[in-house]
Parts: C-alpha cells; sequence; structure tokens
C-alpha cells in the first residue's frame, strides 16, 4: 500500500495536465500513487489522457458524467490507497522536490494536517511570468510550526485552500470530512474551515512546495454565471453556519463567528460579482438578498471587530477593490448594516457613492455596441485633449494634446489601411507594394515611404516587415512631425489613392477599452483625410490561431516558452474575436469595410493581384502566372518552433538568442519538406477537437459581423475538413534529427564568433563585447535535449557530443 496518495481532478486542463503530474514523478518518493480523476467523461478526453502514456504510479479514473471539482475529489479519496491524502490541481504544479519536503514534514510531525507555503504563478495576457508568496501564507503562515490547534493558532481559520495541505487518511475517515458536492466550485473554503473546526492537530512548514497557476478563463479569474453566483452565496451562508455550530460545540470564542462574516463581507467588497447580482432587479437578486441577510446576520455589525488584530488583516479596509471603489470603514459598514436590515436601497447607496470620483472613462473611445454596420457615419473630428492610451507591453501614457489641425484636408483622396492580421500574407503584400512601387504610381496609387519599417536585417526572418509600423508609436504619442511628412508626401505624389499597410493595427492582444483609445488617436492622426477604407484579410480560426502561436515563438523578444495549448487557452477568446478588433476600425471608416477571405484569395494564381482587385486598385501587377504561390516566406514547421520554444527557455541573453533563432529558421527553411522545396510540415499541434473548438468560438463571435460586411465563411465546410482528417492526426512525437544537430552547430557558431571578438577585442585594448555565453544555459540545453539524444543514431550521437564538449569548452 503506498505511502501517500496525490489526487488530480481534471476537467478540460489538456495544456496543463503533463506538466503536473510531470512535478509529482519527479519528485524524490518511492512509494506513492497519483489518482488523475477524469470529470469530462467522453471520447475526447479519454483518447487524450490515453496518449499522454502515463506511468505505472498513475491511475485514470472516469467520472460516468460530469460531477463537479468537489465530487472529483471526493472519489480520488475514496478510491485512495495512502495513507496521506494531497491534492493538486490539474492546471498547477509541484516545485523541484516541493512534495517530497512537504511529505517529509507531515511524517515528522505526525500532524493530522501538514500545511505549505504556496507561491503564485501569474502570466496573464503576456509571455511574462510573475512569481510570488501567496499574501495570506506570507502575513500567517511563513513559519514552522510542529503541533497547533485552532485554539491556540486562530489563524489556521485562513487558510485559503485545500490543496496547500497534506492529510492522514485515517483523519478524513474518522472525522467523516469530504467536499460538499452541491459546490461544483468554490469548495475549498468551506473544507478548509471543516478540517480546522474538528479535532485536527496543525503543522506548518515555512517552505514553498507548490505553484498556484493564476491564468485567464481558470475558475477564480473567469466570468461568473448565473449558477456560479449562486453557488458563491451558498457558500458565504455554509461558512458562517459551520463557525456558529462549531464554536459552540468545542467551546470557542465567538470572534471566530465575527472574524468570519468581516471575511465573507471583504470578499463580497473586493470581487463585487455577487453583490452586483444582489443589487439586480430580477428573481436571482430576490433569491440571493434572503440569503446574505442570514449569513452577514450572524454576526452583530460592530466598527468594533475591525480592530481585532486577525480581522484588519483580512478585511481589505484601507484597499481599492477590483473596479476601483476605495473600501472604507464608513462604506463596509454601511453595506453590511444595509444588508442585516434587509435595506437594500441603502446597500446600493453605499456600493455606489463615489463612483464617479474614482473610475475613469476614456475620452473618445468608441463604444463597441454603438456602431452600426455597413451604414456608421464619419467619426467627428478630434477633440482638443487625446484619450489616455497604452503602449503594446507598457504603461498607459495620458496625452495632453491632440496633433494640431491640419493644414490641408484631401476631400478627394482615398485612404486606404490595410490592417495586416499575422500570417494573411501581410508581408507578400508589403514586399509587393514596394516592388511595384513604379506601375502604382503610374496608376495613380501611392505606398508611402513615411512610416514603412524594414527591419530585414534584424528580423529572425529575412524577408520580414511590419510595413507601416512606424505609424503606431506616431499615433500613440499624436507625433505632428511625422503626421506632417506623411501628408507632405502625399501632398508631393498628386496621387488619389493612398494605400497603408501595417501589422498589428488591431491590436489583437489589447484589451477592448485599449484598442478602442488607440484607434480614437488614430482618428485624430489620419483627420485630413475623411475619404477612408478600412480593409482586413480574414483566415479560417483553427489555421489563424496555430499561426500566432507560431509567430510568438518565432519572436525572440517575445520570450514565449507556453506550449500551444496554453497559449489558446489564455488567447482563444481575443485572438479569435475579429468584430471586436474590427469593429472600432469600421467606425474609423465610416463603415466603409472590406473584408476579404485568405484561403480563396490564395487559390488564385496571383495573390497580390487579387488583393488588388478586391480593393478596387486600378492595378495589374506585372507577374509570371503562379508566381503569387510563391509566399514572401512561410511559417516554420512544428519541430523548428519547439526547437526555439527550447532556445527562448534556455538561452540567456537577447541578441545571442535572437542571432540563434535567425540561424535555425533559416536553415529549416531551406531544408525540403513534404516534397516542397520550403517551408513546415503542414503538421498541425492541435487536435482535432481543438480545432473545432477554433472554429466553434469564431463563429460565435463573429460570423453575423462578417455578414454585415459581405464576407461569408462556410463554417460547416471548415468542420468537414477538420474532420476528415481525425483518423489520421497524431500529436507530434518527435524532433528531426538534423534540425538538433543545427541547433547544437548554431550555438557553437554564434559562441565563437563571440569567443573571437571577444579575443580580437583584447588585442587591440578595445573594450569588449559581452559573449554571452552562460554554463547554466549549455546545461539546460543539454538537459533538454536528452530524450532526443538518447534516441539518435549513433554517427548524429556522437557528432552532437563532440559538439557540445566544444561548446562547453568556449568554442
Amino acid at each position: 500500500m503506498p505511502s501517500l496518495s496525490v489526487i488530480v481532478p481534471f476537467y478540460k486542463d489538456y495544456a496543463f495536465v503533463k506538466q503536473a503530474v510531470q512535478s509529482i514523478l519527479t519528485q524524490r518518493l518511492s512509494d506513492f500513487e497519483v489518482l488523475i480523476i477524469n470529470d469530462n467523461p467522453g471520447d475526447r478526453t479519454e483518447t487524450f489522457l490515453k496518449q499522454c502514456r502515463f506511468p505505472e504510479p498513475v491511475r485514470i479514473i472516469a467520472h460516468e458524467t460530469n460531477s463537479g471539482l468537489s465530487a472529483a475529489r471526493n472519489t480520488g479519496v475514496r478510491m485512495a490507497d495512502g495513507d496521506y491524502i494531497a491534492y493538486l490541481d490539474a492546471d498547477d504544479y509541484f516545485l523541484p522536490d516541493g512534495l517530497n519536503l512537504h511529505f517529509g514534514a507531515a511524517q515528522r510531525t505526525q500532524a493530522d494536517v501538514c500545511h505549505a507555503v504556496t507561491a503564485i504563478r501569474e502570466q496573464r495576457g503576456t509571455s511574462r511570468i510573475n512569481y510570488y508568496l501567496l499574501g495570506r501564507d506570507t502575513r500567517f503562515f511563513q513559519k514552522t510550526v510542529d503541533r497547533a490547534t485552532v485554539a491556540d493558532m486562530p489563524e489556521l481559520q485562513f487558510i485559503v485552500s485545500s490543496w496547500q495541505s497534506i492529510y492522514k487518511a485515517d483523519f478524513l475517515k474518522r472525522s467523516g470530512i469530504a467536499f460538499d458536492e452541491a459546490q461544483r466550485k468554490f469548495e475549498d473554503r468551506l473544507y478548509v474551515l471543516e478540517t480546522v473546526f474538528s479535532d485536527a492537530r496543525f503543522s506548518l512548514t515555512d517552505v514553498p512546495t507548490r505553484i498556484w497557476r493564476r491564468r485567464t478563463n481558470s475558475i477564480t479569474t473567469s466570468d461568473k454565471s448565473p449558477a456560479d453566483i449562486a453557488m458563491m452565496t451558498a457558500l458565504i451562508d455554509k461558512c458562517t453556519s459551520l463557525i456558529e455550530a462549531r464554536t459552540e460545540a468545542l467551546g470557542l470564542s465567538d470572534m471566530f463567528l465575527r472574524r468570519e462574516v468581516v471575511h465573507s463581507l471583504s470578499r463580497l467588497l473586493w470581487e463585487l460579482p455577487v453583490l452586483d447580482a444582489a443589487l439586480g432587479d430580477d428573481d436571482a437578486a430576490g433569491r440571493l438578498r434572503p440569503v446574505l441577510t442570514r449569513a452577514l446576520s450572524r454576526a452583530e455589525p460592530n466598527t468594533a471587530i475591525f480592530s481585532d488584530p486577525l480581522a484588519a488583516q483580512i478585511s481589505r479596509i484601507g484597499a481599492t477593490n477590483k473596479q476601483g471603489r476605495p473600501i472604507t470603514l464608513e462604506r463596509a459598514m454601511g453595506i453590511w448594516e444595509g444588508i442585516v436590515a434587509g435595506d437594500w436601497d441603502r446597500v446600493d447607496r453605499e456600493y455606489h457613492v463615489e463612483v464617479e470620483a474614482t473610475s475613469a472613462t476614456p475620452a473618445q473611445a468608441i463604444p463597441a455596441q454603438a456602431i452600426p454596420a455597413k451604414t456608421a457615419p464619419a467619426t467627428t473630428a478630434p477633440a482638443k485633449t487625446a484619450p489616455a492610451t497604452t503602449a503594446p507591453d507598457g504603461p498607459a501614457t495620458a496625452l495632453s494634446t491632440a496633433p494640431a489641425a491640419p493644414a490641408q484636408r484631401f476631400d478627394d483622396v482615398e485612404l486606404i489601411v490595410h490592417l495586416g492580421l499575422h500570417k494573411t500574407g501581410s508581408t507578400h503584400l508589403q514586399r509587393s507594394f514596394v516592388q511595384h512601387a513604379d506601375g502604382l504610381g503610374a496608376a495613380d496609387i501611392l505606398f508611402p515611404e513615411t512610416g514603412f519599417t524594414d527591419h530585414h536585417h534584424i528580423a529572425t526572418k529575412t524577408d520580414a516587415t511590419p510595413g507601416h509600423m512606424g505609424l503606431i508609436p506616431a499615433i500613440r504619442t499624436s507625433d505632428g512631425a511625422v503626421r506632417q511628412a506623411l501628408e507632405a508626401e502625399v501632398r508631393a505624389s498628386g496621387k488619389k489613392t493612398v494605400v497603408i499597410s501595417c501589422e498589428n493595427l488591431c491590436f489583437p492582444y489589447a484589451t477592448q477599452e485599449e484598442r478602442e483609445g488607440r484607434v480614437a488617436l488614430a482618428d485624430s492622426f489620419f483627420s485630413a483625410f475623411p475619404n477612408r477604407q478600412i480593409v482586413s484579410v480574414i483566415r479560417r480560426p483553427d489555421q489563424y490561431i496555430e499561426s500566432m502561436y507560431k509567430e510568438r515563438v518565432v519572436n525572440p523578444g517575445a520570450g514565449e516558452t507556453r506550449n500551444i495549448l496554453e497559449f489558446v487557452n489564455e488567447h482563444r477568446e481575443t485572438l479569435l474575436d475579429h468584430a471586436a478588433m474590427l469593429t472600432p476600425w469600421a467606425a474609423f471608416a465610416g463603415g466603409n469595410v472590406r473584408l476579404l477571405n485568405y484561403d480563396r484569395l490564395r487559390r488564385e494564381d496571383d495573390y497580390f493581384s487579387a488583393f488588388c482587385r478586391e480593393i478596387g486598385l486600378a492595378f495589374t501587377p506585372d507577374v509570371k502566372p503562379g508566381g503569387a504561390r510563391e509566399r514572401t516566406y512561410v511559417s516554420p514547421s512544428w519541430e523548428t518552433v519547439e526547437l526555439l520554444r527550447l532556445i527562448a527557455a534556455c538561452v540567456p541573453g537577447p541578441d545571442r538568442k535572437r542571432r540563434i533563432f535567425r540561424d535555425i529558421v533559416e536553415w529549416s527553411q531551406a531544408q525540403p519538406r513534404d516534397g516542397s522545396p520550403r517551408g513546415g510540415s503542414g503538421h498541425s499541434a492541435l487536435s482535432i477537437d481543438d480545432r473545432l473548438d477554433a472554429v466553434a468560438e469564431h463563429e460565435i463571435r463573429c460570423r453575423a459581423f462578417f455578414e454585415d460586411y459581405g464576407l461569408t465563411l462556410d463554417y460547416a465546410a471548415l468542420r468537414e475538413d477538420i474532420e476528415a482528417h481525425r483518423a489520421h492526426w497524431q500529436p507530434q512525437k518527435t524532433l528531426d534529427y538534423g534540425l538538433v544537430e543545427a541547433l547544437l552547430n548554431s550555438v557553437l557558431s554564434v559562441d565563437s564568433e563571440s569567443a573571437v571578438r571577444t579575443k580580437a577585442a583584447q588585442a587591440n585594448q578595445q573594450p569588449a563585447r559581452p559573449s554571452g555565453q552562460n554554463g547554466r544555459g549549455l546545461t539546460l540545453i543539454k538537459a533538454g535535449l536528452m530524450p532526443v539524444y538518447r534516441n539518435m543514431p549513433e554517427p548524429l550521437r556522437r557528432r552532437v557530443q563532440s559538439v557540445y564538449r566544444r561548446i562547453a569548452a568556449g568554442g
């Protein structure tokens, strides 16, 4: 019989469960089991878990129907054979040796419950990862305690989660403690209180042992449905009821109950969805109100409780909540007294006081719901004060003045703005516009030089260009000089059609508020051009989101190290909401919008000619038949993407990383694959069901918007095409050994150049250029490639050994 059972509930955590299980299996434990409770029954999940090929200590137990997180954990406890029970959510993971240290403390102290400190990993809306200790752990539990009960350590009441502790199995059985299965979510608080207010003996270890991953679309961060809000409200009532009964039975002070009521009140004021729902005027509000009144009436409202040292640390008095409202003592007491008295008019008054003083609405933001489809009126003249805006990866920047009024209006000039979505042939189009500048000029069309960015000398892909990317900072900062240069170029050309093509103008990773603010700034920047057309090319959603992921990984500056499922989980709702991206631009152009089908245009002989024709340009480029089928550059293969992701995680130094990235991308694109002279394997890293999910998400968010602007995507045909590949799709299992060798050769080459330059600088008595070499980085690369190395043919293995020795020796 194993000493420890680790229970991992699973529900659609496809992107994370492998890391969770790996973090358990790599602990220095010899006598344990892992129980994955599949609470998402169906062929898709069963197939996925089988393909994970978890080894012997892992058991997979499937529910017949989806029953919720509480039921999954209870199933795990019933099926567990271990003397101790630990919980791990499928999207979290243990630190190296963390579970081993935690379990060792539990065995040494022989406590019923052993608590350990938790670290939070936050990565939302960016590739940057932040780590910090859970706040309540740092306040109460960052210490070592061998034996305690709630009577002598009252802060135990504020343990955050069940999965922070290891439990004796016989204690859980003896006490009859189980998760409340009516609480399909938000179950932890009640379970913690059940254990704390029992006969449990607790121990604490101050060593952080696990990572709680805070991410988009998790239970804690996602929007709350009416059923969720009902469960959250019921939880408050259950918790205060339990404390009331247990403190009386155990002869404990009523201070525990008063603290719990303050804790519940602080949650209402901080997170707000329950309070928002209770202040509604529908039947749901009528059901929530008496439950909240009953729950918070168990302790009489009194300001004295806020002076209690523990209550003061969990009340959030003096903080500003998630909607920017200050949580003052007066506001908290007013809302508490109003709820207890059932005076919801008073609660509403206290809740909304000072809202105008604590929240701001960006000026000139274009309301998403107020923009008609094709008949939207032209935008108004720019205001004197431009709105606040946010740089793509930086803080908001307040702009004090808008650009000066244009010296000349171009009423007879059409401004065509191509919003170049990634991986829709934008670079090919931009290069083609530059290549055919003379022919375009003869057709009265200008592709301006102002703002055009040609950075092929530093880009990972040789032919890369983001187009008129230089206009973005000028728009963001209301740079009058750049605007005047653009207007002067248009005026000097005398052309009646001006085409601007720029990637990222849809701001795919921005919030809608940020996006609307930036488009409002663009409206001011281009105020001299009232006659506008917006053009965007739309690609089938499953391929688009995959290509966006590749684009992030291939960009060394992005630092993207997540796998594709993690990326899709984070960004699917925003990247596939083209309606939200394009709605502000529709207002910018007065409803003059052209949406083009990328897949249909790519089937034509000449992509650039087809694009020009579709947007109404009277220009036919002189190209050889089939010439447009040769893309400017193609996405790298998945093997290449995975190698680049490994480099991003392991190689230090931005310059070193960029040079290696470029080397590998160029080499991989030069190799023939699948009978094609250039390009990737064509294999999708997303499963059939993941791709179908992307299509469904896109259809819900975009279909009506597209049809308003004359674009019809045949979603049924897309689903049929994806399903046709189900029998043949397999997850990626191996890396191309040639790519592995190319990676090592590239590292050697880059580091050798760095070492040579250093020697040359020393010989000339000049400051040395930093080499960027780092022994730890090389060690991490070696560790990451070791599974591939073990399966290599012997001749290639000897070659890799030789290369690595030279790298380790300094080139």
